[in-house]
């Protein structure tokens, strides 16, 4: 196996790290330091090109190809494909900044600091319950599906009781949609419905419903339907 160890000094991307700083260093060179090594024909950099190319060198797209096409490739099996998994897990987290004291009275600021940093890598679709106080500070988020709003039959109880729990009556009910269209689905716009009147008998404010689509979003807060 081609190991790390085994290069010139000057290929050897952890020497290259000490040496230049971790800004000189390529994606695949980075993320050949977790994995360690390659295979007897590529080494560990060769390999993580080979993985970034269908990507397109995108990080994001690489953090959403999950366990099962990692280990597709010749050279990654269970420990480097968690090795990467986790690494695109802990840039996602550190993207999320400092939420304490700040007030989420905008949706542009609810999209880029809370939900972007949800749903940026998520392969399929989820939906999330966002807490907030009277004034519009973050209280915590919960899952509450995943596959499919049509599958899996988002419990509007759970909602409500999860924002009891946390003293919440404020929320933001939001998901994504992997196909790339923001536009919602008459399953949307009855749970949105669904959600909105429960909320209502327990004096709850539901704020907003957001799609997330990458960088785009379909606010109905926004489009005048609550």
């Amino acid at each position: 196996m081609s190991g790390i160890k085994d290069w010139q000094e000057d290929d050897r991307p952890r020497e290259r790290l000490l040496k230049y700083g971790p800004e000189r260093l390529s994606n695949a060179e980075l993320l050949a330091i977790l994995i360690g090594g390659g295979t007897p024909e590529k080494s560990a950099v060769a390999l993580m090109e080979e993985v970034l190319e269908t990507t397109g060198d995108d990080l994001l797209r690489l953090g959403r190809l999950g366990y099962d096409y990692l280990i597709q490739f010749k050279g990654i099996g269970q420990a480097k494909a968690v090795s990467i998994m986790a690494a695109c897990e802990i840039s996602r987290r550190r993207r999320e900044p400092d939420k304490k004291d700040e007030q989420f009275n905008t949706t542009d600021k609810v999209f880029s600091m809370l939900l972007r940093p949800i749903f940026d890598n998520l392969p399929e679709e989820q939906c999330y319950v966002l807490m907030f106080d009277n004034r519009l500070s973050y209280l915590g988020k919960k899952q509450i599906g995943v596959g499919g709003l049509t599958s899996v039959g988002v419990d509007k109880r759970k909602i409500v009781r999860e924002a009891l729990l946390r003293n919440s009556n404020k929320i933001i009910l939001s998901h994504n949609h992997p196909s790339g269209s923001p536009v919602p689905s008459r399953q949307d716009d009855a749970l949105t419905e669904d959600v909105n009147k429960a909320c209502r008998l327990m004096d709850i404010q539901l704020v907003d419903h957001i799609i997330v689509v990458r960088k785009q979003y379909y606010s109905y807060a926004e489009h005048g339907k609550l």
